[in-house]
């Protein structure tokens, strides 16, 4: 009897021992095996790296990412964020920017500072740290203006405020909504001609408001020559007084010939006259009119003192 309830005790024992084994065969093996199976990737990117900004096309470039974090080649990149904020390493706006290497940047407010990294990710979701970090003070565009001169004699433009002295420097930058003022500035024996281009015409100052690239033509042309006669001494008889207005006198007759043609412009009858001083010098008379009444030829004389600011008397001797 003894020995048949040893016999079935360590029947029961072999059995209890087999059921154990079952029930953690059940619960812990196949999520342990199943595990091995999916063999799920958890290894995030390397870090983007020279993260810079490209001034002439506002935009960020970096170096794609080519290993894991640990060195072994990157197989399944998915793409790239963007990071940025306005202090340095706290950046508040990321942009999914997918699988390239350039962003842009342009459509950002103007006049601020900005602080820009970049993180890679894969096609599991895991994320390689920040890139180096690259900040930037964001300016406006800025417009070119651009100054021709056109015609057959040439002169010089410059600008208020300054920045044109056309002569050698006709390009200039300026930011949005600058105001400028170009002023024109013929050479000796030039006159200027006008402007066009820009939204400016005539003679006068040429304002404008810089919002695009803009050009502006200044046209200088040869000065027309306008040949003052010398009016031919008509004989008189003694007893015959002739008054005129003498406004000038000199040596160079190139002087005497630029105030009579000035006179000539304005109205005035101007003639030039020429007699030799006693040092044997050929002197130049700038006269205007020939008055047989003296008073008349006193009032043209005041007139012209008044009018034009120059010395001026009534004289019998023009000739």
């Amino acid at each position: 009897m003894v020995i048949k309830k040893g016999i079935k005790f360590e029947v029961f024992k072999f059995f209890v021992s087999t059921f154990f084994i079952f029930i953690i065969t059940i619960l812990i093996i196949p999520p342990v095996s199943h595990a091995s199976i999916n063999n799920e990737d958890t290894l995030p990117p390397s870090s983007p790296t020279n993260l810079a900004f490209v001034s002439y096309s506002k935009t960020l470039s970096w170096d794609v990412s080519k290993t894991n974090e640990d060195g072994t080649p990157l197989e399944d990149l998915a793409g790239y964020k963007v990071y940025y904020g306005i202090e340095s390493s706290k950046y508040k706006v990321s942009y999914d920017v997918k699988n390239v290497t350039t962003y842009p940047v342009d459509n950002l407010p103007d006049g601020r500072i900005y602080c820009f990294a970049v993180i890679a990710y894969d096609t599991s979701k895991n994320e390689s740290e920040h890139s180096n970090e690259t900040c930037i003070k964001k300016m406006p565009s800025q417009y070119t203006l651009n100054i021709n001169k056109n015609g057959t004699n040439i002169g010089i433009v410059t600008s208020s405020p300054e920045g044109i002295n056309c002569g050698s420097d006709c390009d200039e930058v300026y930011y949005p909504g600058t105001s400028i003022i170009l002023i024109a500035t013929p050479d000796t024996g030039t006159v200027f001609d006008g402007w066009s281009g820009g939204g400016c015409l005539g003679k006068g100052q040429c304002v404008l408001t810089i919002n695009a690239d803009t050009t502006v033509t200044a046209t200088f042309n040869a000065e027309e020559k306008k040949e003052t006669k010398e009016e031919p001494l008509q004989p008189r008889k003694p007893s015959e007084a002739i008054f005129a207005v003498q406004v000038g006198s000199f040596r160079n007759a190139s002087y005497a010939k630029a105030l009579a043609t000035k006179l000539y412009e304005k109205g005035y009858k101007a003639y030039i006259t020429h007699s030799v001083t006693k040092e044997d010098e050929r002197l130049y008379k700038v006269c205007i009119g020939k008055f047989s009444d003296k008073e008349k030829a006193k009032s043209l004389s005041k007139k012209i003192q008044k009018t034009e600011g120059l010395e001026t008397f009534v004289t019998l001797s023009c000739d």
